[in-house]
């Protein structure tokens, strides 16, 4: 009601609650994993995947098939938390 305030008194019919997962720079994981071929991470969104869920899997899906696509952050590499 506090955000809603039209939503008072509507019964809850259904709730969802997710798994968050935080890596330890809460920033995302999102690359090949080094020394693992075949191995590609898109995880560890700290809770606050949506600004990227739109534009990140465009863009690991092209560094996937060696194509051109929107740019992933050299700052998501999960090889940054090996070192």
């Amino acid at each position: 009601p506090e955000i809603i305030p039209a939503a008072a008194g509507v019964a809850t019919s259904r709730s969802w609650a997710g798994v968050m997962d935080f890596s330890p720079d809460h920033q995302p994981l999102a690359g090949a994993w080094p020394g693992r071929t075949g191995l590609w991470l898109l995880v560890g969104f700290s809770g606050h995947g949506m600004p990227f869920s739109q534009v990140l899997p465009y863009g690991l899906a092209a560094q996937i098939a060696g194509a051109d696509g929107p740019a992933v952050p050299e700052a998501f590499a999960p090889g940054r938390l090996l070192g």
